[in-house]
Parts: structure tokens; sequence; C-alpha cells
């Protein structure tokens, strides 16, 4: 027995000796391990790495990858890039290109060292955004009258104008003639976008409504949204959207009558009944609203008889507008008058409405009333008249009516002037005079709107093109954006549109 214990014991203090006779043996060699250092989003979830990149743009993420040993030395390392699930490069920079589709898509960078098979990940996101979803926007025309949408939006720091394509719509068809539009807000003041409107006499659609979130039109009208008896001749030469009012109701002249479009349907047109068979004259639509009661009126000048008429819907039939409100005036009143621009104010007990013609060399003032309670119209006057300066052109009118002032295009300079006159003379005051190498003349202007809803701002923009008709090519218009805080000149870009046909602010 003693014998098999000190063979056994013998047997333990030679494995201990081998043992540690053993320890200096190993050799630790250390693995490569690699590491981004530089040149992505940081944070430590994907969450915090996200990638904001407009549809149609290019997103290009150039990571910085380092080994413990091998340094800089990326003969060995692989890359995958997948978005979506979808494998959109395999070298070390990402080129990737965002017109797949809309919204935040799943992104993962795996690099793997083939020395080792060792695998390192970076997961992140990539939110795909319209880049039109606010911005600038204009409508134009080339030499052949085909329509076209440009923008430059807000996501671009040097004033980058682009074009807009519309799959759904393809071609945008010829002769544009309307454009614009107001904010829509979601649940915060930061969660908004626009619904533009849409006019092109010649196209599939000559009307349609446009949400530019992810700019989808979800409102197209054409023959087959007309509700009236027959067929109509949908052919729309004006429409009006009241800019006050967050709605997708429009109004327009198809064949010198009134109609209303909303969701979708076009109604059959408005006042048949009229004995002396009206017709709307070329810029001669405006509408207005009873302030207590929302009812709703609208002024026209009557092209056919060569004068105003009112017209309402009447006691609780929205948009009906068959409820005839003459106008007391004389029929010569506007014997060579061209029709320029209409619009109201609100004046209790009284709507105010007031428009502009011009004859000859003149600019006419003009003003109407009709109570708001008693739905009687007033004696319509002439306030004054102004020359037009040097006999230039005039191009678009617009009225502030807090200010109760009109600005009107004139050459190369935007005029200011209140509806008053002294001795029957309209002063007319310089308010911004385009760089005198500036091409052609004014075209179209429009102030910053002021948005509907939660953000009731200013933008304290005014956006101003000139159109060179001389020009040859079809970029015959320019762009000059001004800040009205100081009416000082922030952007200007010559020749970079077709004829200027609208725009839109929508910031």
């Amino acid at each position: 027995m003693k014998k098999i214990i000190n063979i056994a014991f013998s047997s333990i203090i030679i494995l201990l000796a081998a043992c540690s006779k053993d320890l200096g043996n190993y050799d630790y060699t250390k693995i490569n391990d690699l590491q981004i250092t530089d040149g992505v989003l940081p944070g430590d979830h994907n969450t915090n790495r996200i990638y904001n990149v407009s549809f149609g743009d290019v997103l290009n993420v150039s990571p910085t990858i380092e080994g413990s040993i091998s340094g800089n030395d990326l003969s060995q390392v692989e890359f995958l890039w997948t978005i979506d699930d979808k494998v959109v490069s395999k070298t070390k920079d990402l080129l990737y290109t965002a017109n797949d589709k809309y919204g935040k898509l799943n992104g993962v960078l795996k690099i793997t060292d083939k020395s080792t098979s060792i695998v390192k990940t970076y997961a992140f996101f990539v939110e795909v955004m319209n880049g039109f979803k606010a911005g600038y926007y204009f409508l134009t025309e080339n030499n052949n009258n085909d329509a076209s949408m440009h923008c430059i939006p807000t996501s671009s720091p040097d004033f980058g104008l682009k074009q807009i394509n519309i799959p759904r719509i393809g071609d945008f068809g010829k002769n544009p003639f309307y454009l614009g539009g107001y904010l829509r807000y979601g649940n915060s003041s930061s969660d908004y976008w626009n619904i533009i409107f849409l006019g092109v006499k010649d196209a599939k659609y000559p009307v349609s409504v446009i949400e530019s979130k992810e700019f989808f039109p979800f409102r197209l009208y054409d023959n087959t949204s007309y509700l009236g008896e027959g067929t109509l001749d949908f052919n729309p030469k004006q429409m009006w959207h009241d800019p006050g009012t967050s709605n997708d109701v429009m109004h327009g002249v198809i064949n010198g009558k009134l109609h209303v479009f909303s969701r979708g349907a076009a109604s059959e047109a408005k006042f048949t009944k009229d004995p002396d068979n009206y017709n709307i004259g070329p810029n001669g639509l405006f509408k207005m609203h009873n302030s207590s009661t929302l009812e709703q009126f609208i002024a026209f000048f009557d092209d056919a008889n060569r004068r105003i008429r009112l017209i309402s819907a009447g006691s609780n039939v929205p948009f009906n507008f068959n409820v005839e409100h003459n106008v007391p005036q004389a029929s010569e009143l506007f014997t060579g008058h061209d029709f320029l621009f209409g619009t109201y104010y609100n004046n209790s007990p009284n709507i105010v409405y007031t428009f502009i013609t011009k004859k000859d060399n003149q600019l006419n003032l003009f003003e109407g009333t009709i109570n708001a309670t008693t739905r009687l119209p007033g004696a319509l006057v002439k306030i004054g008249t102004a020359d037009i300066p040097e006999n230039n052109p005039v191009s678009r009118i617009s009225f502030n009516s807090s200010q109760l002032s009109y600005y009107v295009g004139i050459g190369k300079t935007l005029y200011r002037f209140q509806n008053k006159a002294i001795d029957n003379v309209i002063n007319l005051e310089e308010y911004i005079k385009l760089p005198s190498d500036a091409p052609g003349n004014i075209s179209d202007f429009i102030f910053g709107n002021v948005s509907i809803g939660i953000r009731a701002t200013n933008y304290n923009s005014l956006v101003i093109t000139t159109t060179d008709m001389s020009f040859s090519s079809d970029n015959k218009s320019s762009i000059y954006i001004y800040n009205t805080q100081n009416l000082t000149l922030s952007n200007a870009q010559k020749h970079v549109l077709g004829s200027v046909k609208g725009i839109y602010v929508g910031l």
C-alpha cells in the first residue's frame, strides 16, 4: 500500500515539474483590431446616426479606418454597405443616390478583416426627404410654351435652383397660367408642408393640387371631374385660391364662366341664368368674405357687358353663387379700360371691393362696397389716376390689406401707393428699383406668404422675376430675392428660368 502511494506522489511531482517548464513556451500574439476613427456620424446607437439626404441627391460617407496593428493598410479589409437591406457599395467610401424611396431607411456598414475574419459593423439611418418640401417655387414656360416647375429649396444654402419632376403627372403640358398655395400643418409648428395649386391650360390634368411632402398630386382635375350635365371643354384660363384660407377649394374661369373646383370635382357653371350672359374677362375674377358670417361673394369684371358684377352664394348654400347684387355704375365708365387687378378688404359694416384698370398711359383705382348685413351694394367710385412712368409695361399688382397699400411692377421698378388720392391724383412711390443690369422688365413678384394656423408669421421675403423676351434662349427670366425688413438684395440669378407664369413662396 505504501509503495502504491509513493508511486502516485512521484507521478504528481513529475507532472508539476513538466507544467512549470511549459509556462515559458506560449507566445501571446496580438490580433489586429479595426476601428472607425473619423468620417462618420458619432453616437452609440443608430438613432444618433441619421444621414439626411434629399430625394435624388447623393449621400457621400467617407470613413477613416485604422487597425491596431495594420494602421491605415487596408489591403486585407473588405467593405459591404447595405441600405434598406440592399447592397449599395463594396468599397470603403459610400456614394448612394437616394432615388428609390422616401423615409427613414436602415443602413449598415460591415467591415471584415480577411486575415483574421474579425467583423466590425456600423449601423445608421438614411432619412430620404423631399428636397422640395419648402422653398421658392416657379412655374415657367419655354419658347414652345412647354410648362415646367422649378424650386429653390430651403435646404439649399446657396439658393440652388432645381427642376421639379412629378412622375404621376409626367409632362406638365403647355401654356401654364397659375401657381399658388398655402402651408398645411400637422401636430406642431415644425410639422408643416405646402399645398400647391397648379394651372396649365393644355395638359392632361389642367388643374392639380399637390402636397409637397413627397410632391404627390392628390387632386387631379380634367374632363372626367365635371359634375354638370353633358360635357365640358375643360380649358381653364384663370384660377384663384384665397391665400387666407387653408382649404383646397379653387375658383376658376372656363369659357368665361365661373366654376368651383373642390375635392376632385369641377362644378357646373355658376350664375347661368344671367340675362346679360356674363363673360369674365382677363384677370377679372376675385373673391370676398363677409368676416362676420363667412358668407362668400364673388366680384368680377364682366368683359361682355363692360361692368363690375357681384354675386354671392346666398344663405347657407356654399359655393352656389347664383344671387345677383347689381352694382350701380355708368355704362360708359370702363370704355377703353383693361382690367388689371381686383381685391377686397373689410370695413364694417361694409366689404370694400377695389380694383385697378389701365387706360392709355394711366392706372385707374376704383372702389365699391356691399353691406355685409343687408347685402346691398353701394355706388362705385373712382378714387383717382396715376401716370405710368415712361409708359413702361405693367406686370403684377398685389394688395396689403393691413397697410391698405398696393404694389405694382412697372418696368424695372416696384412701386407702392395707397388707396387714396389728392385732387384725384395717386402718388406712385418707388419701393424697390432693380439693379440697372437686370435683364428685361419685372414680369412677376410676390411677397412671402403669411402662413395659416400655428405659425402665423411673415417670411420677410420678396421675390421678383424679370423676363427679357429679346433673349435668344429659353432662359429668358431672372430671379431677385429681397429682405423686406431692410430692402436689401439677398440673391440674384440671371437667365435661369423660362418665361415665369407664377411664383409661390412656401418657407
